[in-house]
């Protein structure tokens, strides 16, 4: 197998990995919250709109740095990511980066970031990516995209 082709799919699997655990880690605090108060059963703070844990809306308004829908390439309209920044701290902080499931065929960079909050609190910036979809690109232009997306983080860095 290529030796690139073997970093992407490991980076895919570490980037899934960091999410599901945050993602736990979320969840718990969701669970104590809920036994402690009857009035609020939702983490404060998920991800982009469009899903969280359970698919349910998140909130991002307590973000005070974040950019959205930031073009990362110009061959499709799809071609977007989300800067979040964590609110404290002047960085240059680690970045996760975010990458949708779906099987290349369907999903939104806002869908899976129930972690979000556990990420930023503990001082990663988590840039989501969208990428064309295998209805818009043949395979492997959904690689192709990410890694373009990882290459734009890279030169954009310090502006974020």
């Amino acid at each position: 197998m290529n030796k690139r082709l073997v970093r992407v799919i490991t980076m895919l699997s570490i980037t899934m990995l960091v999410g599901a655990s945050l993602s736990a880690c979320t969840a718990s605090k969701t669970q104590t919250t809920t036994e402690t108060s009857s009035t609020s059963t939702k983490p404060a703070l998920g991800g982009g709109g469009k899903g969280g844990p359970g698919g349910a809306a998140v909130d991002t308004s307590t973000i005070k740095q974040k950019w959205i829908d930031v073009a990362y390439a110009d061959k499709s309209a799809a071609q977007k990511l989300d800067v979040y920044l964590p609110n404290d701290g002047t960085g240059p902080f680690p970045v996760i980066i975010a990458i949708h499931g779906g099987a290349f065929k369907s999903g939104d960079k806002s869908g899976e970031l129930g972690y979000l909050q556990e990420a930023l609190t503990r001082g990663y910036a988590v840039v989501s990516v969208n990428y064309r979809l295998s209805g818009e690109g043949i395979f492997p232009a959904q690689i192709n995209d990410v890694k373009a997306a990882i290459r734009f983080v890279k030169a954009n860095a310090s502006k974020y």
